[in-house]
């Protein structure tokens, strides 16, 4: 008796000392995962596959020609609202600190 429940606290202790090991790893991997990939900066993404809607060239194009988000918002028939929204989504998607950012990336791109 007293050797079947050496063993069954063996078995125990050893099957509580895996599962912390396992959960222990799973943390680690996930913790340091996580954190590598928000070291990455923008400009170090795969920035070549990013592409662009008929819209957001229009807006690029008209920004990039002077025009001021309002004049760009009815020249489109839109809300100005809706065009900082897009230039937004597009300095986000490109990493850029300004919506010039922006304009370099897409007229570099086309070179």
């Amino acid at each position: 008796m007293e050797n079947e429940t050496s063993f069954k606290l063996l078995f125990w202790s050893f099957t509580i000392i895996l599962f912390m090991i396992s959960g222990g790893v799973m943390w680690l991997f996930q913790h340091f995962y996580h954190r590598d990939i928000r070291r990455i900066k923008p400009e170090e993404q795969q920035k070549s596959d990013i592409a662009f809607s008929d819209v957001e060239m229009q807006i690029i194009d008209l920004t990039f020609k002077g025009h001021t988000a309002e004049e760009t918002a009815n020249k489109l028939c839109v809300s100005s609202k809706t065009v900082e929204y897009h230039k937004k989504k597009m300095m986000e998607r490109t990493g850029a600190k300004n919506f010039l950012g922006v304009i370099h990336y897409v007229y570099k791109k086309e070179k």
